[in-house]
Formats: C-alpha cells, structure tokens, sequence
C-alpha cells in the first residue's frame, strides 16, 4: 500500500514497511519531507514503520485537516468540475464535528454546487496533500466518494468559495484540461475516467 501526499507538482510517496528493517529512520523521513515543501520532487519513498499509518514525523510537522468531497456523475456519465482559484476542482470541503466524511460530501456539494439529489454509488480512495497558509503546514486528507445525480438539476455556485464556474465533462474534455487541475485530483479521476 501506497500514501501520495502532493505539494505542488511535488508528491512524497508513503509505503508500507515490510519489516522493521525497512522502515524509514526519522532522518530519512524528515529529508524527504523538507524536499515536499521546497516543492522539489522527494528522491525516494519513505517507508512507514506500520501499514495504514502516517508516519509520526509526518503528521507532527502539520495541522491535520480531514475533508470530504465528491466526483458526481450526471445521468450521461459526465464529470462535474468546479473552477476555482486557476484550478479545475471537485467539490469538497471541511467535515464539521459531529460529522461522517460521506454527510459532509453531500453537504459540501449542496453548497457549492446546488445539487442535492445525489445517490451514492462507490467510496473512493482518499487523497492528500499540503499546503501553507499564513505561517502554518497543513496536512489534509480527503475522503472522496462517487455520487449519481438523479434528478437533473440547475448549478447554483457558491461564488464566496472563489467557484467562478463549473461545467459537465466527459472524459476527453477533462483530458483537455489535465494540466489545470490540482495533482492530488489527477490520479482520483484516472481511476474514474480510466
């Protein structure tokens, strides 16, 4: 198993340990680290001393931030992407206490989209990256989930989250616009999209 954390167009590949032995020293990992946040690609993997888990020395250099978000298809199989910020997006956001990561991706896609009538069809591999906002390392993990719109339904977007416009894509469309959408996104849709 495999955790990619993007900065950038940097990405820090985590791997699962397969004995003590190979696990990462916390040398190791903070070089890699450093390289992730200079926004140069890390030269190697770091490999976790556990599976499933984020190394200490990562985690403890950042916020950690969870957020849920959506790859709704319309009934014709098109993607909807949001364009915010430069970028090509998915909807997503921040999951509120008390929240699981799936209500908190349809809440976030009623609100930044205006569609409400979404019908669950796979949960989606989880995406990570970093970023930097006044002084502070955040980590946020993504909970991803594939929805169905079932009632076809006007976009209503919410312009106070920078969404400047939003359109319904196929597969070569969202080719076309590859290289204008974040990197974590990238491999999310590949494995959509195919």
């Amino acid at each position: 198993m495999s955790i990619f954390i993007h900065h950038g167009n940097a990405t820090l590949e985590i791997r699962s340990a397969t004995s003590p032995a190979e696990a990462s020293t916390p040398a190791e990992m903070e070089a890699q680290i450093e390289h992730l946040l200079a926004g140069t690609p890390p030269i190697y993997p770091v490999y976790a001393p556990m599976e499933n888990m984020l190394p200490p020395q990562l985690v403890n250099r950042f916020q950690w931030i969870e957020a849920a978000g959506g790859i709704v298809k319309d009934q014709a199989g098109d993607i909807l992407l949001i364009h915010r910020r430069g970028h090509w997006d998915l909807p997503k956001g921040k999951i509120d206490a008390g929240e699981t990561a799936l209500e908190a991706a349809h809440r976030e896609i009623a609100e930044e989209t205006g569609l409400n009538h979404l019908q669950e069809l796979a949960e989606c591999r989880s995406t990570y990256h970093v970023y930097r906002m006044q002084e502070r390392w955040y980590l946020k993990k993504t909970h991803w989930f594939l929805f169905e719109l079932k009632i076809a339904q006007d976009l209503v977007l919410q312009t106070e989250e920078d969404i400047v416009a939003a359109q319904w894509m196929n597969a070569s469309e969202i080719r076309t616009v590859w290289k204008e959408l974040y990197p974590s996104l990238q491999p999310l849709l590949e494995s959509v999209i195919g």
